[in-house]
């Protein structure tokens, strides 16, 4: 409209000024220069007008664009969202924020929980601790108070909501808030500083922290010394000392704990229960001096230089406790094994004859295959070590040299054991047997004579195993461990060196 105007009043001054310059014409029509002025300068001014009214009417209109109705300034408000850009690694974590002035946000009203499911409207605030669910038959969330909430009332819902939603924050405090967040860098974490917070502590410190709470926390080291200064100042006959022993078997089972046991001069002491008129403190010092020279060097020195062998020796041959007899020959075991001193020592001690006298009388049986499998085992290390050891080796040059002086086999065919061995082959449990055959494989060689008149009772022995197995094919049984199958190649074997080839 002001356009329009503008061009209107423009055309009617051109029109005025045509006017006046045709009746000067017509009484100046001479003055031909006068008029071209005339026309040239109505252009100008026509030109000006229209730029001045074009200008105003764009100034307007610009205006009227930026001005919004107070009634709906409320009501419309823009959202706020965080848009990724390539940036944003470049600001140091600076958020960058775009404003979407096309989602309305809808004062909502807080939600009153009671013990009643209500529906909840999109963007509606709760407070925490309510029992909400998704209606599957309308698809809305619902939400009620917990079972154990219920007595609280909805008076206490109703606080927790308004200071869950508090008041309502216009766009103007939203806005303002998430561009404080621009001011605000991360922080690196500090690699460093982390691990440091996440070491271990020293021992100190925790036995500091223990101890302020009457828990005194104490090393095996720290536990072996006070047993062993405690079982110095007891005496074995009045007091009861196998609660002592009791704790140092356990301990003494770790190689560390062993030695230190040893060096701290307790050996003398354990051996000396060995002597006690008390079964129960005899079979304890037997259990912990095994406990702890098992496959433990340091500890089976200590103890063939304090005279264990002999001790355990004598147990064996005039001890009446069982239990007692069961566990010196364990002490026994595991001191001579793979220490080719102590194995001469035990021949030099008559250990042979005591393992003998095992055989005569009312003997556990047990006792018995203990012995024959721990000859047999002694004869297997000897074997092993000869022919594996590495000739350029010093060490296990010298570690021969020691075995070829522990004559086994010739002690054994002068103290009987090839007529002894075969008598446990009546035994009726499968595995003494097997232990007895392969007992009677090893030392064959030296026992070969001996062992001819127990063919016999090999041959029976494969025929009963032959027939076991026989019966558990026919039954569908899966022999799995081949335990069965063994027993028969071993009495196989044994047989054909044994027996005669035509009887076979």
């Amino acid at each position: 409209m002001v356009v329009c105007l503008s061009v209107s009043l423009s055309q009617i001054f051109y029109s005025s000024c045509t006017i006046k310059v045709r009746e000067d014409y017509r009484f100046k029509a001479s003055d031909t220069r006068k008029m071209s002025w005339i026309r040239t300068a109505v252009k100008g001014v026509h030109l000006l007008v229209l730029l001045l009214i074009c200008g105003t009417g764009f100034y307007s209109f610009h205006v009227r664009c930026q001005q919004v109705s107070p009634d709906k300034q409320d009501d419309k408000m823009g959202a706020l969202t965080i848009v990724n850009t390539e940036e944003q690694e470049e600001n140091d974590g600076v958020a960058v924020v775009e404003i979407d002035d096309e989602i309305t946000i809808e004062n909502l009203e807080p939600f009153i929980a009671t013990n009643e499911w209500q529906q909840l409207k999109p963007g509606q605030a709760i407070p925490r601790g309510l029992h909400v669910r998704m209606n599957i038959q309308t698809g809305e969330k619902e939400a009620k108070l917990l079972q154990e909430d219920a007595s609280q009332g909805s008076a206490a819902s109703a606080s927790a909501d308004k200071s869950i939603v508090g008041e309502d924050i216009s766009f103007d405090e939203l806005k303002k808030a998430v561009k404080s967040l621009k001011s605000e860098k991360f922080k690196s974490v500090d690699m460093e500083t982390l691990k440091k917070e996440k070491q271990f502590r020293s021992y100190e410190e925790l036995k500091q922290d223990m101890e302020s709470i009457n828990a005194k926390v104490k090393t095996d080291a720290e536990v072996i010394t006070e047993l062993v200064e405690l079982f110095r100042s007891t005496s074995p006959v009045e007091d009861d000392v196998i609660p002592i022993l009791s704790q140092l078997e356990y301990y003494l089972h770790q190689i560390d704990n062993a030695m230190l046991f040893c060096d701290l001069g307790a050996m003398p002491m354990l051996l000396k229960c060995l002597n006690n008129s008390k079964d129960d403190v005899r079979s304890e010092a037997a259990l912990t001096l095994g406990s702890a020279a098992q496959s433990n060097p340091k500890v089976q020195i200590s103890a063939l230089e304090n005279g264990a062998v002999h001790e355990i020796l004598r147990l064996l041959a005039i001890d009446s406790s069982a239990t007692v007899r069961k566990r010196a020959m364990y002490a026994l075991s595991t001191m001579i094994r793979q220490f080719p001193f102590a194995q001469k020592r035990f021949l030099e001690l008559g250990g042979l004859s005591v393992l003998g006298r095992l055989f005569d009388g009312k003997a556990d049986q047990n006792l018995r295959i203990r012995a024959v499998t721990l000859l047999a085992d002694l004869l297997k290390e000897k074997k092993k070590h000869i022919e594996h050891s590495n000739l350029e080796d010093k060490t296990q040059m010298e570690r021969v040299h020691q075995y070829e002086q522990v004559n086994l086999e010739e002690a054994m065919l002068e103290s009987g054991w090839c007529s002894l061995i075969p008598t446990l082959l009546d035994l009726p449990d499968h595995d003494s047997r097997e232990k007895v055959l392969v007992a009677m494989e090893t030392i064959l060689p030296a026992c070969r004579a001996e062992f001819q008149h127990s063919v016999q009772t090999l041959r029976t022995l494969q025929k009963e195993y032959a027939d076991i197995l026989s019966q558990e094919q026919a039954d569908g049984e899966e022999n799995d461990d081949g335990f069965f199958q063994g027993m028969i190649s071993t009495l196989r074997g044994l047989l054909a060196q044994l027996a005669p080839k035509d009887e076979l």
